[in-house]
């Protein structure tokens, strides 16, 4: 056409000495002839835009570094919505994954590029029946954040027990990113240590020997625990 336009950057050293980058833009007028009548030119210093965009990238590629070094599982989720008319957001249906790491990957059993990509219910449709799904709709749709626990019931994987956090989607309001680690082990030994106890406590109410559960080491003349026949002995001393 009559009119051009160029658009390019230079490096320049500033008068400290410093070298830095110029972005220019020139468009070019051209009369009926094609021959250029006026050109018009903008210059600006983006250097202070470069580092900064440079400091991001390297924030960044640590930021990814961390995440696929690390032995949690850790998922970027949007929730997919019902077709509604007149533009009314429609309820969740669903969650795309739009990124995840190896140790995701691993917990859910699947493949890294199978899981990327897919829909969270298609891959793991029992997610529904373990409150997964009804977790991360309500925190896209409250904006709460969500800390605690989900008993999995999926035989094709290894944890039973997840636990799970899932904080606010800052950069897309129907995105969020979820964290989840195995305590599956850590539920088994509470649940022992709840037994033991439970078989303990049983003994000590059900034998007529005097004993005394002492706390120690710092307290050991106080009693924490004592049957009842540690109480008669008490009460009639």
């Amino acid at each position: 056409g009559r009119d051009g336009a160029w658009l390019g950057t230079s490096q320049v050293r500033h008068p400290d000495g410093t070298t830095g980058t110029m972005s220019h833009l020139v468009l070019a007028r051209r009369d009926d002839t094609g021959a250029v009548e006026s050109l018009i030119t903008v210059q600006r210093d983006i250097t202070a835009q470069q580092r900064t965009e440079a400091a991001l990238r390297a924030v960044e590629a640590r930021f990814r570094a961390a995440i696929d070094g690390s032995t949690r599982a850790h998922l970027v989720l949007r929730a997919v919505r019902a077709a509604t008319g007149g533009g009314a957001r429609g309820r969740i249906v669903d969650f795309d994954v739009v990124d995840a790491n190896a140790a995701a990957a691993t917990l859910l059993a699947t493949a890294l590029d199978d899981l990327v990509g897919s829909r969270l219910l298609e891959l793991f449709p029992l997610a529904r029946d373990a409150g997964l799904f009804a977790i991360y709709a309500s925190a896209v749709e409250t904006g709460l954040r969500y800390d605690g626990e989900a008993h999995l019931r999926d035989p094709r994987l290894a944890a039973t027990w997840l636990r799970l956090v899932v904080p606010l989607g800052d950069a897309e309001p129907d995105a969020i990113a979820v964290t989840a680690r195995d305590v599956t082990a850590e539920k088994a030994a509470e649940r022992r240590l709840a037994e033991s106890e439970a078989r303990l406590q049983l003994i000590y109410q059900s034998t007529s020997d005097v004993m005394f559960l002492l706390r120690a080491p710092e307290r050991r003349d106080a009693a924490t625990l004592a049957d009842p026949a540690a109480y008669r002995m008490e009460s009639v001393n």
